[in-house]
């Protein structure tokens, strides 16, 4: 595969995504904890909430390997474990092209978040791909050889870009830079894991 999206690393070979916050429950079975989350957003505990970590988290590694490497997920195999009704871990497989994809998500292990896409000439890594200033600094780092070229934005809150963007599509009628369509590839791509650990 060699898409313009993943520029300059070559012909794409590998893309690794980990997801994992930190939930706990309190007393009364309440989220005590929620490392990368608005604690006032649905209980991700409860089943009959839609909640669960594919749900909550895997919709960001599953949406960003597709983003960046152009493509539709196929041969999409998970394992998944579930506690009262709800996927607390999910290892994913896929292939996107003729890139092979595993990604991980959880909201039982420890905070941490990563995306590093392999070329055949070069390595990107995202240190800090989703929650940036919440969990860390908004980071790039392309491997090149021996060198490392980091670009970083110390400042970027994404929440408020995709809102603004989201308020000049309604009154300015801008085109919305994440259309339903592409939301719904990715709900494609969770339901055929949830199907293949079934």
């Amino acid at each position: 595969m060699s898409d313009v999206r993943w520029g300059i690393l070559g012909a794409a070979k590998f893309a690794r995504e980990f997801m994992g916050p930190a939930l706990t429950l309190a007393p009364g079975g309440h989220v005590a904890a929620l490392a990368t989350s608005d604690p006032a957003k649905a209980d991700p505990f409860r089943a009959d909430m839609g909640g669960g970590g594919l749900r909550d988290i895997g919709v960001y590694v599953m949406g960003g390997a597709r983003f960046a490497t152009g493509r539709e997920a196929t041969d999409v195999r998970a394992r998944i474990q579930w506690e009262d009704g709800v996927d607390v871990y999910a290892a994913i497989t896929a292939k996107f092209g003729d890139a092979d994809d595993v990604n991980f998500t959880s909201i039982r292990m420890h905070p941490r978040q990563e995306i590093t896409f392999h070329g055949d000439a070069e390595v990107l890594r995202l240190p800090v791909p989703f929650n940036a200033r919440v969990f860390g600094e908004a980071r790039l780092e392309l491997h090149r050889g021996t060198e490392t070229i980091t670009e970083r934005w110390p400042a970027v809150n994404h929440y408020e870009l995709q809102a603004a963007a989201f308020n000049r599509a309604v009154r300015d009628g801008e085109a919305y830079p994440c259309t339903l369509e592409f939301s719904r590839g990715t709900q494609v791509m969770m339901d055929a894991a949830f199907a293949s650990a079934a």
